[in-house]
């Protein structure tokens, strides 16, 4: 049994060459690639402060869950 398709071309031609792009979703469209070269994360600055802060209301969020369920074992303790 053959695996099924991923994009929209056929198996029996080969793919577009990937020039210059990339292939996103089911239906194998192309976006055009920028030409500008990539720069490095030391270029572009820190941005440790935005997932310092993410981490830290995660953690939050995590911890009322969990508060939350031991106030609900305790509640149905009694």
């Amino acid at each position: 049994m053959r695996a099924p398709q991923r994009y929209s071309w056929s198996a029996d031609r080969a793919p577009p060459p990937r020039v210059h792009g990339t292939v996103h979703g089911a239906w194998g469209r192309w976006t055009a690639r920028p030409f500008f070269p990539v720069t490095r994360f030391s270029e572009r600055g820190p941005v440790g402060s935005v997932i310092k802060k993410r981490r830290k209301r995660m953690a939050k969020k995590k911890h009322r869950k969990l508060l939350k369920k031991t106030r609900i074992q305790r509640r149905n303790k009694k």
